[in-house]
């Protein structure tokens, strides 16, 4: 047999079958389309070494592939040449040893698949066999003995040069984290030998119960059964015959014996219509609401994405991959600065080491939208010089507070600017009693003489300002009686609560470019929390975005309480859907352009240039004026 494996024309086969699966290069880094160099100058030492039996696989590398479930699965890699030898052998063993199965073996083998197997299940429940004994091996491929395997593969092959290749291949050294050593139990998966001779491993089991209308495919058993009593039976006796004389074990999580009405076998549901059994094929539910989410999501704005579906990131090749039940969508890392996530994500090694590649910050967000913390790049480098800067004008109680002076003053000018703009269309005396006390409070405010005064009057302006909301509104729906945070009691405040989060990170998101350091804020303590600085630019800008969209939002009736909300935990929240048309207006707000000073300008540039104002302050102590709109 090993004379078939070298001979001309399987070589020639097996070269071409290689170059159809289309491999880019091994371990070795020899590139398929090198295959053929290669060979012509190795050939004829690598084949007497294999006709001597002294050739010796190299070191196989393995790495870890992540499942949309989560599940972690090894993979081994090989050399060019490995993948090639190993190839030969496998075409050899497939035609040679295929006689030797049993039909109703339907594993790995040619012409034979999952239809057959459900085309033999709909002609067995036919005859009367009603309920389905399925038996599933417990980690088959990584559980088979070798001395075991060894043993069959002599009694078939009797060819020890072969059969000891064979099982070079299958205990042969793998290094795995900079760690070699050398495999003593279980198939390599990826090898092209592995499926032929896992099908030999249970030969002898598929043999002695092939008269219980049993059906193997891989590590699943299915017998078809008149009775439940007998199913039991042959449970009990196939996991102990597995146990003693294969050394495995059966997963009883796995495990069952069904009605042929209630069972999902292998993708399919069997249903019986006017007196016919039919198969149909079982159709994973899709989440038609969130489909399309990520057209925003991965559409570029201003370098940020958004990702607001389960799933999985990872590295593919030079971009950032994401996989959801839906889809895939690549990142390209060129031109990612941000990625916002707001689901549940399982994260694979590679992933963190192309962030700090390409210096992108991840932000994380748990279910009720709370901040939890970011990801940062380990080249992002801060300046001394500035942190000293920003420590001295927190600890200096007059600077602190002349800086604190300036941020309320410039949100408190813009909050009035607001309602100014809402007043001119409702012409509300409410309206127009809760600007001139807003004026009031603006100028107690800047005669404060210490911060906690300060925050005191700036309190009592809030609770001013939140009161006009349901004169803006006019909505039911939309009352506001009091601002609820942690959790949020109704859908005023989980908008309020989700946009603040917002823009946190979008300012954030710009503090991180900059030499500032994100920990001192002026305005807010800089001892609660990890990110401070962007608190306190927020409270300038959060009347004209955060408090704008929603008061858009909801008088364009865009949204809906009963449509884009649920309640969770004693609290009320944007649902995934809500997420997306916030995520979605907010940055159409962001690039929108209006004119200051005969000057075109985004929102995201006055964003940024709010931080950069900041930075030349504590770096050119030039005055700091914060952003004041005026209609």
């Amino acid at each position: 047999m090993l004379k078939q494996i070298l001979s001309k024309n399987n070589l020639e086969k097996s070269y071409f079958e290689l170059m159809k699966r289309n491999y880019s290069s091994g371990i070795d880094g020899i590139m398929l389309s090198q295959l053929k160099e290669y060979l012509i100058l190795n050939w004829k030492d690598i084949e007497n070494q294999l006709v001597l039996g002294m050739y010796e696989p190299n070191i196989v590398q393995i790495y870890e592939l992540l499942s949309k479930k989560g599940k972690v699965r090894e993979i081994y890699k090989f050399t060019i040449i490995d993948i090639f030898i190993q190839k030969a052998i496998s075409l050899i063993l497939q035609d040679k040893l295929d006689c030797l199965l049993i039909d109703n073996n339907y594993s790995f083998r040619k012409g034979k698949g999952t239809i057959d197997i459900i085309r033999r299940g709909l002609e067995l429940i036919e005859e009367g066999y009603e309920y389905i004994v399925e038996i599933d091996i417990k980690k088959y491929f990584e559980n088979i003995d070798h001395g075991l395997l060894s043993k069959i593969l002599f009694d078939v092959l009797d060819d020890k040069v072969l059969v000891s290749l064979i099982m070079k291949y299958q205990s042969c050294l793998i290094q795995k984290d900079g760690k070699v050593k050398r495999k003593n139990k279980g198939l390599i998966t990826g090898s092209s030998i592995s499926p032929v001779i896992s099908n030999l491993y249970l030969m002898d089991l598929d043999k002695q119960y092939i008269k219980y209308n049993y059906i193997r495919y891989c590590d699943n058993i299915y017998i078809f059964i008149t009775n439940k009593d007998e199913g039991v039976t042959l449970i009990n006796n196939i996991s102990r015959c597995l146990k003693d004389k294969y050394k495995l074990e059966i997963n009883q999580n796995k495990t069952s014996i069904t009605h042929f009405s209630t069972k999902q076998m292998l993708g399919y549901n069997f249903i019986k219509e006017d007196n016919i059994v039919k198969a149909k094929k079982n159709k994973q539910e899709t989440k038609v609401k969130y489909n399309y989410w990520h057209k925003s999501a991965i559409m570029k704005e201003d370098n940020e994405y958004h990702i607001i579906n389960d799933g999985i990131l990872t590295k593919k090749d030079y971009s950032i991959l994401f996989k959801s039940e839906n889809q895939k969508v690549e990142i390209p890392t060129e031109v990612t600065e941000h990625i916002n996530i707001y689901s549940q994500i399982i994260f694979s090694s590679n992933f963190f080491n192309t962030l700090n590649q390409n210096n992108i910050k991840v932000s994380l967000f748990d279910q009720y939208d709370h901040y939890i913390g970011s990801f940062i790049p380990i080249n992002h480098h801060k300046s001394a010089s500035i942190l000293i800067k920003q420590v001295e004008n927190y600890i200096n109680k007059s600077k602190r507070l002349e800086l604190a002076k300036k941020i309320i003053d410039g949100g408190t000018t813009n909050i009035i600017t607001n309602l100014k703009y809402y007043n001119k269309r409702n012409d509300d005396i409410q309206l127009d009693n809760i600007i001139d006390d807003l004026k009031i409070c603006k100028q107690e405010m800047k005669t404060a003489n210490t911060l906690e005064i300060l925050l005191l009057q700036e309190a009592r302006m809030r609770e001013l300002y939140y009161s006009s909301y349901n004169i803006i509104l006019n909505n039911p729906e939309f009352k506001f009686t009091k601002r609820t945070r942690r959790p949020p009691k109704d859908a005023l405040n989980a908008m309020i609560s989700f946009g603040n989060t917002l823009i946190y990170q979008k300012i954030a998101n710009e503090i991180y470019k900059t030499k500032l350091d994100i920990r001192i804020s002026y305005l807010h303590s800089a001892t609660r929390r990890y990110e401070n600085l962007n608190l306190d630019i927020s409270e300038i800008l959060k009347p004209i975005l955060v408090d704008k969209i929603i008061f858009s939002l909801i008088n364009k009736r865009i949204i809906d309480v009963k449509v884009h909300f649920e309640k969770r935990n004693n609290g009320v929240y944007l649902n995934k859907e809500g997420k997306y048309i916030f995520i979605d207006q907010l940055n159409k707000k962001l690039n929108s352009i209006i004119t200051i000073n005969n000057k075109k300008i985004s929102y995201q540039e006055i964003l940024r240039l709010e931080v950069l104002k900041l930075l030349r302050y504590f770096k050119y102590n030039e005055e700091y004026e914060p952003f004041k709109y005026r209609m």
